[in-house]
């Protein structure tokens, strides 16, 4: 929990809080809330602060209607501080703040009032209790992670199950994601021969690199260690096809994505 003694910054620094450079109000208001269940982060600031990143699901400025867009919050607090218990998903909470111009972000001058009673807000926090399922003919059911906003669900590749998941935004609609899986896993054969082509061509080189002298692959081998294990759906016909290493990379994720416009575009070993 924030020291109630914590003052820095002030009012006139508060908006450098927030790295993304967007114009702030100059006047702090009060706004109450609903923790989201999205996942929370934080970052070493630069002037002597931690920045503890989260969202408020549905918010208002107290004594204005309920808004039921995502406010973005950046809250500033002691270096040395233990902050991601603070606010669990689903409490009400008051906050002094200031605004950024569009009303999506807003920077924390201090927390005025924990779990607060508010009608509205309680409601809009029941109802994020609830799953939110689409079903689906091919995928089944695809059920929502709040916590990350995507919609999750087991499919079928080439006689793989394989998890999938869809990118999704506030409105909730993976009508054009779900045309770009239909897609996909219709011609799962074709695709599954450029990626492996693709593959080959752009990691077999590199995954040699990282052998020992003598146990170098071909693309036979390299193929039979690269276990696909699950499939990314974008909102604007992009995918990536996330694979097991097999250990070629000690660990590292074999990543393929691409779009339905363009082809495969791009591979990566992250992690």
């Amino acid at each position: 929990m924030m020291s109630e003694r914590f003052e820095f910054p002030d009012l006139d620094n508060l908006s450098a809080v927030d790295p993304a450079g967007c114009e702030y109000s100059s006047k702090l208001v009060e706004v109450e809330g609903v923790v989201s269940q999205s996942s929370q982060s934080g970052w070493p600031g630069s002037e002597g602060y931690s920045v503890h990143l989260f969202s408020l699901a549905a918010w208002l400025v107290v004594g204005e209607p309920l808004r039921r867009n995502t406010l973005l919050l950046l809250r500033p607090v002691p270096v040395e501080a233990d902050y991601f218990g603070d606010f669990a998903a689903g409490t009400l909470h008051r906050f002094e703040v200031v605004l950024s111009v569009d009303q999506t972000r807003a920077v924390v001058s201090k927390l005025t009032k924990r779990d607060i009673v508010n009608r509205e807000l309680a409601t809009v926090a029941k109802e994020l209790e609830q799953p939110v399922v689409v079903k689906t003919e091919r995928f089944g059911d695809l059920t929502l992670n709040r916590s990350i906003g995507w919609f999750e669900g087991l499919a079928d590749w080439n006689g793989i199950e394989v998890e999938l998941s869809i990118e999704t935004d506030e409105s909730l609609d993976i009508a054009s994601q779900l045309e770009t899986a239909e897609t996909l896993f219709r011609d799962a054969t074709q695709w599954q021969k450029k990626i492996d082509a693709f593959a080959v061509a752009e990691k077999l080189e590199l995954a040699n690199d990282w052998q020992e002298v003598g146990n170098e692959m071909d693309a036979e081998e390299f193929l039979d260690r690269m276990v696909l294990e699950s499939i990314s759906i974008g909102p604007d016909g992009e995918f990536e096809f996330w694979h097991d290493d097999g250990d070629i990379f000690y660990g590292h994720s074999i990543q393929i994505s691409g779009s339905l416009s363009e082809g495969l575009t791009d591979s990566d070993i992250p992690g």
